[in-house]
């Protein structure tokens, strides 16, 4: 769909191609005349979201520093919003741009489900996980059924995302993470065998291990979960 069809107000029309454009007088004008940065058209799109469409760097900038809300879910669309976007997005200008202009870390997307943390884990936008992180992304934040990055990571094999969790405070539920872990039984051959391990100890060494039924050949050296008699066991 055209601009034209997405956005009906005369006003909202011109302020949208203004800031595709990147033309900052223009964007200024209109909204000094009462154009509003946080309109929306057909299916709750925002000026916002079709600036950031169209790749304009300034308008997009601009419409920030003139208002447009960043965190603005678009129920129409999706529930998404231009920081929940952003966190995905192979784009590196685009989430700390958002950030720097009140986007919200822990912004969930679809449903009120999936963080901006696990979509930038799943798209593997490990820049975007660590702004995030530095902008006070909450790590243990989870849905109603338990669900969080780390174990979302953890699914998806990216054992190096769910020790940077880790190490950035993550405790919610360690011992489903742990078997979470533990089941995908990454074999030393394998390249993700290493931050597999790390993981593993980070775990063992808080306390928690696998009470998982082990793959053959039981757990890994030293992450056997300690027997009655304060020995291991295969």
């Amino acid at each position: 769909m055209s601009a034209k069809d997405v956005f009906k107000d005369p006003q909202t029309l011109a302020l949208v191609e203004a800031a595709c454009h990147g033309d900052i007088p223009k964007i200024d004008a209109l909204v000094k005349q009462g154009a509003n940065v946080n309109a929306t058209g057909y299916r709750d799109m925002s000026v916002l979201a079709w600036a950031m469409a169209c790749k304009s760097y300034r308008g997009t900038e601009r419409l920030l520093e003139l208002g447009a809300n960043p965190n603005f879910k678009m129920k129409e669309t999706g529930d998404i919003s231009p920081t929940w976007i952003a966190a995905g997005s192979r784009d590196p200008r685009w989430l700390p741009m958002m950030l720097a202009h009140g986007g919200y870390p822990n912004i969930t997307g679809p449903g009120g489900f999936r963080s901006a943390l696990s979509l930038a884990i799943e798209q593997n936008r490990m820049q975007n996980v660590q702004l995030l992180l530095d902008h006070g992304a909450n790590v243990n934040e989870h849905d109603s059924g338990g669900n969080s990055a780390a174990t979302d990571a953890a699914a998806l094999a990216k054992f190096d995302a769910v020790e940077m969790l880790l190490k950035h405070g993550y405790d919610y539920n360690l011992q489903d993470l742990t078997n979470a872990v533990y089941v995908e039984h990454i074999p030393p051959n394998d390249p993700k065998h290493a931050a597999w391990l790390r993981v593993l100890q980070i775990l063992a060494a808080k306390g928690f291990h696998p009470n998982v039924v082990p793959h053959i050949g039981g757990p890994p050296p030293g992450l056997a979960p300690p027997s009655s008699d304060g020995g291991g066991h295969p």
